[in-house]
């Protein structure tokens, strides 16, 4: 396993990561991998872990600190949230790597396309 930098220049890409997503949201997660990769020896399925509980938990804080909750709302994306995240974890066992790259890829078109057609 090669070896990671782990230096204080990985602080100035948090700040821009966070100023991209913040104001775009397109391919934060994407961002957010990158960087916890540079920081992290652990492999991709660690990485992503981390990269949704560091993400949501940030999410959780800002909302419920600084704008007003939708709390039923709430209650119908954390059963999505649970039953999508009970499922992925069980179906990423079974799926290679690259799989699960194209059933991404796959969705990551169909939404595209979709916020496409209702915006334009």
């Amino acid at each position: 396993m090669k070896e990671k930098r782990k230096d204080n220049s990985c602080l100035y890409w948090f700040v821009f990561r966070g100023a991209y997503s913040g104001y775009f949201g397109a391919a934060a997660g994407v961002l957010h991998l990158l960087c916890i990769n540079y920081l992290s020896d652990d492999d991709f399925y660690t990485i992503n872990a981390m990269k949704d509980i560091i993400g949501n938990l940030v999410a959780l804080i800002v909302f419920i600190l600084g704008a007003q909750v939708n709390w039923p709302m709430v209650i119908l994306m954390a059963i999505g949230l649970f039953i999508g995240g009970y499922i992925g974890q069980y179906s990423i066992r079974f799926l290679s790597l690259k799989i699960v790259s194209w059933i991404t890829l796959g969705f990551s078109i169909i939404l595209a396309s979709w916020l496409f057609y209702t915006a334009y």
